[in-house]
C-alpha cells in the first residue's frame, strides 16, 4: 500500500478517535451535574455509556498502532519515530500537503487536554462527595465527640453517646 493511502487511514482514525473522546467529554459534562446532584442512577449510565465509548478507542488504536507500522515501513522510518511531529516532518521532507493531519493531530490534542480538565473536576467532585459522607456515618456510629472532653482537672467526663447506633451490651 502506497503511503499517501496510509496517511490517509491514518487520518481517518485519529478522527475517529476525537470523535470518541468528543462523545466521552459530553459525558464526562453531563457526569458533573449529574454528581452534583448525587443522582446515582444517571451516574451509573454514564459510566456504562463511558466503558462502550473506552472499548471503542482502545479498538481504533490498535488499527491505528497497526497502520503507523505500516506507514513506518512504507517510508522507510522505524516505528518509533512515527509520531505525528516525525511524520510530518517526513512528508514535508517529501512535499506532501501535511494540514489535514496536523489539524486532526492538533483538534485530538485539544479535545485530549478538555477530557483531563473534566477528570480533574469530577474527582474532586466525587472526593467531595466521598468526604462528606464519611462524616456523616462517623456522627451516626461515633456521635458527636463531646464524650471525649475533659474537664479542667484533667479528668474525662462520661456522657451518653448521642449517636444513633446503641453499643451498649
Amino acid at each position: 500500500m502506497e503511503y499517501r493511502e496510509l496517511v490517509g487511514k491514518l487520518t481517518e482514525s485519529l478522527e475517529k478517535q476525537k470523535a470518541y473522546y468528543e462523545a466521552i467529554n459530553e459525558l464526562s459534562g453531563q457526569k458533573t451535574e449529574v454528581v452534583l446532584n448525587r443522582d446515582i442512577q444517571s451516574l451509573n449510565k454514564i459510566v456504562e455509556a463511558e466503558e462502550v465509548l473506552l472499548v471503542k478507542i482502545g479498538q481504533e488504536e490498535q488499527k491505528r498502532m497497526e497502520i503507523a507500522s505500516s506507514l513506518a515501513k512504507s517510508l522507510g522510518m522505524s516505528e518509533e519515530d512515527i509520531t505525528i511531529s516525525g511524520l510530518v516532518r517526513e512528508l514535508k521532507d517529501r512535499n506532501e500537503d501535511t494540514t489535514t493531519i496536523e489539524e486532526v493531530s492538533e483538534g485530538l490534542v485539544d479535545v485530549i487536554e478538555k477530557q483531563k480538565v473534566y477528570n480533574k473536576t469530577n474527582m474532586r467532585l466525587i472526593e467531595n462527595n466521598l468526604n462528606y459522607i464519611k462524616e456523616v456515618i462517623q456522627k451516626v456510629v461515633i456521635g458527636d465527640g463531646s464524650e471525649n472532653i475533659y474537664n479542667p482537672k484533667g479528668q474525662r467526663t462520661i456522657t451518653q453517646k448521642t449517636n444513633i447506633i446503641d453499643e451498649s451490651v
